[in-house]
This record gives structure tokens, C-alpha cells and sequence, in this order.
């Protein structure tokens, strides 16, 4: 009996030392492996009931097995041990320098392999970290009418702690065979890439370029850039600001074109409804200062509402609109592309 004591002590030992011990408040020891500090809540693995959550201020202290990191405002530390004395913590880092700090100063902990899969998610690649969706939409009709319309709309971006790149499209076709009519047919998209200077201002650049049959322009081109302002920036709602200067080319099927320098001023906002809706906005204005155009001016809006319907698919719509105070003659100077249908989601970073 006393040589099976020992063999079951023997194996269970190594389990022991290589646990993770919890103590709560309540006085109650909790043993697994320490994950993360998530959302005020000690993420633990069991054994014995998997995954739990814990909240922080019912941690009286953690042994630690392996090292984990502590974030705090001014610092990172690597910790072994943690205990709790009212507002404050005393940390015994595996330097064996005892650290004090406010509990409140805390900004994250994470176990090594946890916070090596974080620092590797600031710097994605650039094939990783994108989200937004792409749809598509179709609608035919026969009969005494014959229609074809085919719509698509696209809005991606990828960002990282210090930058954000984003590419966005609409596109509309329109025809009725019975006139041989093309009713719709226009192109608007770009991109633009924002890079953080500070925590809350950026530099930004990119361009958006348009076709449209209707208004005879062949292309429409809009190299531009500035700084921008993160005047509000939380996990459910972003607005910024920008201002710079553009240069826009245009040519149409006409003979025209023009070469015009501008300022520009605009914003973007998004806001996230909940885990499945989200609704992106932005608009610019251009007003002309050079050349014979000087005086008018280009307005640009684009507007999208996406809400998924499983991980990778959704339902989006699309909205763009362009006015220009000096269209062609003949032409309107309002053009306004509504895509919407299902699509494909991208998950971001993960």
C-alpha cells in the first residue's frame, strides 16, 4: 500500500508543481494555468472544468509556475508571484526584485505563449489581419420587361497599433435589352493608407479614382493626403478627422479634361451596433483653387451597413455618392451608386 502511495505521489507531483495556484479572496485555491487578464476577468485552465473566468477583485494572489507577463501603465514586468493588499500589489518578479504598484495601474497579463501571440498580432502580415466584406448583388427580369442589373460593393481594411490601410469600391451596371439602354454604369473606389505619429494624430495618404459612362468620364483621379485627427477612438465607436490637400485629373469621352489642385477637409466614422451589425461613414469635400474651375468644388460621401449572418457570410450595403458643381454640359452633376446583397466577411485579427 505504502509502495503505491509513492508511485501515485511520484507521478501526480510533477502535475502539482506544474500548476498555476489561484487564492481568492473567499479563501478558496483554484489550480490550473494561468492565460490572461481579460476584460477585469483572470482567464484559468483547468482540468477539471476547462476554461474559467475570474474576476480580478476577487483575487487575493497567484503562484505563477512559469513566468507571466504584467503590463502596467509605465512598465512591463515578468512576474512569478502576485499578492493583493487592499489597492496594491506586491509582485515577485523572477529578477527577485519585490515590485509595488496600484492594482489599477494594471493594463494587462498574459502567460508567455499568450503574450508571444499578442506581440505577433501587432505586427501582421500583410496578407493577415483584414476585415470587412465584399458582396454582390443581382436582379434580372423577363418577360414583358428585360433587365439586368449587377451591383458590388467592397470595403477592407487592415489595421495594427500604428497603422491602417484601407481599400473600398462600388460598382453599378444597369441595362434594359428591350431599349438597348444602358441605364447605370459607373465605377467609385480607392484606398488610403493612415500611419500614427502620435497617439492622437496620423498622416494619411491614398487616392480614389471613378468611371462613369452616364456623365462621359472616362476617369476621374484623386492622388491626396494630409493629417488626421483620432478625435474619438473606442471599442464600439471611431471618428476622425482629416485635412490635407488633393490633386484631382479628369478626362472624358469628350475631349475634356481638367487638372485641378484643392484643399480637402472630411471625416470618418464607424460604429459598431453590436457583435453582428456594424455601420462605416466618411465624407470629403475638394474645393477647386486653381485653373479655370477655380470656384466649384467636388463633394464625396460613402456610407456602408453590414450585419452577419454566420462567420463568414453577411448581408451589406453599399452607398457612394459624388457631386460635382461643374459637370460636363448635358450631364447631371449627382451621382449616387446603392450596392447592397449578400457577401463575404473577413474576421480581422483574431
Amino acid at each position: 500500500m505504502k509502495r503505491i502511495s509513492i508511485v501515485l505521489l511520484t507521478l501526480l507531483l510533477p502535475a502539482f508543481l506544474s500548476a498555476d495556484e489561484v487564492v481568492l479572496k473567499n479563501g478558496n485555491h483554484l489550480t490550473g494555468t494561468i492565460v490572461k487578464l481579460d476584460d477585469k476577468k483572470l482567464v484559468l485552465n483547468t482540468d477539471f472544468a476547462d476554461t474559467i473566468n475570474i474576476k480580478w477583485d476577487a483575487v487575493a494572489s497567484f503562484n505563477a509556475s512559469t513566468p507571466v507577463v504584467v503590463q502596467t501603465t509605465t512598465q512591463k514586468l515578468i512576474v512569478a508571484s502576485l499578492e493583493r493588499k487592499d489597492d496594491k500589489l506586491d509582485l515577485s518578479t523572477t529578477s527577485g526584485q519585490p515590485v509595488e504598484i496600484e492594482s489599477t495601474n494594471v493594463t494587462s497579463l498574459r502567460s508567455e505563449n499568450e503574450q508571444a501571440t499578442y506581440e505577433k498580432s501587432l505586427r501582421p502580415g500583410l496578407m493577415q489581419a483584414w476585415a470587412g466584406g465584399v458582396n454582390f448583388g443581382l436582379a434580372l427580369a423577363t418577360g414583358n420587361s428585360d433587365t439586368l442589373s449587377v451591383s458590388t460593393g467592397m470595403n477592407l481594411n487592415r489595421q495594427t497599433t500604428t497603422d491602417k490601410l484601407a481599400l473600398y469600391s462600388t460598382t453599378v451596371y444597369s441595362k434594359d435589352n428591350n431599349a438597348d439602354k444602358v441605364n447605370a454604369n459607373a465605377i467609385q473606389g480607392g484606398f488610403r493608407y493612415d500611419h500614427n505619429l502620435t497617439k492622437k494624430l496620423f498622416a494619411y495618404a491614398g487616392s480614389d479614382f471613378e468611371y462613369d459612362s452616364l456623365q462621359n468620364l472616362d476617369i476621374r483621379a484623386i492622388p491626396n493626403g494630409g493629417l488626421g485627427w483620432h478625435a474619438i477612438a473606442t471599442p464600439t465607436t471611431v471618428l476622425d478627422l482629416f485635412g490635407g490637400v488633393a490633386y484631382t485629373y479628369e478626362s472624358y469621352s469628350t475631349g475634356i479634361t481638367n487638372n485641378i489642385f484643392s484643399p480637402s477637409a472630411g471625416e470618418e466614422f464607424s460604429h459598431k451596433f453590436n457583435d453582428r451589425t456594424s455601420f462605416t461613414e466618411k465624407a470629403f469635400i475638394f474645393p477647386y483653387v486653381t485653373g479655370s474651375q477655380s470656384g466649384n468644388y467636388r463633394f464625396a460621401f460613402d456610407a456602408g451597413l453590414s450585419t452577419k449572418i454566420s462567420r463568414w457570410l453577411n448581408w451589406q450595403t453599399s452607398m457612394s455618392d459624388r457631386y460635382v458643381s461643374n459637370p460636363p454640359l448635358g450631364t447631371k452633376g449627382n451621382d449616387l451608386l446603392l450596392s447592397t446583397g449578400l457577401g463575404v466577411t473577413l474576421p480581422g485579427k483574431k
